[in-house]
């Protein structure tokens, strides 16, 4: 039987401290992860993707994350693991689900760092709706793109954004996948839909893991259920997490991930139905 372990931690948003928008961004994060012990960040006024980022870089973890409130962060986290500077950074209302080392030989005492993360986008979502501010919006972006020719063209946030889902760069698909997702501008726009279906099949895990959170979470679980179960199909498990986390009632869909060879994702299924058979 594998030890690969799986938890959920609620996280608060909303209890994120913010910095006065004067202030520089500012952001520090060190680790030691031959030992796994004294991980510590610092951050002032700093974007939430750059900071997460950052730790994954530091600590060797792989953090999967889908949309992200765009408020800045001020914090001081010091903790023996990822799990815990994780749970100091992000507060109590947010789930996280971990996956830890198999097999891995650990001295008596010794606190081991997980090996991925997911931050959970439906418990994002809920935040989002509650109004707390922090749901994304394309308003912000600028109405002038720069054309492969060095001309500047005038464009509206969602010809934009659409223009950037084709970007060369896996991090800009992302982004505005993850943009358009909560744009409600867009909200009855065939266009969006098109190239939100087109990313299914982006050559990026990343891109197709946002693409499947944003159809899920613009249309709800029963009009994307035939995507969902593509996705369930994917080669790699962060979209198969991804599509777990955003099936809520169709329990047809969360038995056939039970049949998934990762375990994390197998374990996240089991989870909601454990859930649905109480209600």
């Amino acid at each position: 039987m594998s030890n690969s372990k799986i938890c959920l931690i609620a996280v608060l948003l909303s209890h994120w401290p913010i910095a006065q928008s004067a202030e520089l961004e500012s952001l520090m994060v060190k680790a030691n992860p031959s030992v796994n012990t004294a991980l510590q960040l610092e951050a002032k006024q700093a974007n939430l993707a750059k900071l997460l980022d950052e730790i994954a870089l530091k600590t060797g973890i792989k953090l999967h994350y889908s949309v992200l409130p765009k408020v800045p962060v001020t914090a001081t986290c010091v903790g023996a693991t990822a799990k815990q500077v994780l749970e100091c950074l992000l507060g109590a209302n947010v789930d996280m689900a971990f996956r830890y080392p198999e097999n891995k030989a650990v001295a008596s005492g010794q606190q081991v760092n997980p090996e991925e993360v997911w931050i959970l986008g439906s418990s994002l979502h809920a935040q989002d709706n509650a109004g707390n501010g922090c749901a994304l919006s394309s308003a912000g972006v600028t109405s002038k793109l720069v054309g492969e020719n060095g001309s500047t063209d005038n464009v509206s946030p969602i010809q934009q954004l659409l223009r950037q889902v084709n970007a060369k760069s896996v991090n800009d698909r992302a982004d505005a996948i993850a943009n358009l997702a909560v744009d409600e501008g867009s909200k009855n726009d065939a266009s969006v839909r098109t190239a939100l279906e087109k990313a299914l099949s982006d050559k990026s895990a990343q891109v197709r893991a946002q693409a499947i959170n944003a159809l899920a979470f613009r249309e709800g679980e029963a009009a994307v259920s035939g995507h969902l179960q593509q996705a369930l199909q994917d080669s790699d498990a962060s979209v198969r997490m991804m599509a777990v986390d955003n099936i809520e009632s169709d329990t047809t869909l969360l038995q056939q991930a039970l049949q998934d060879k990762d375990v994390a994702v197998r374990d996240l299924a089991q989870l909601k139905l454990d859930v649905l058979s109480k209600q």
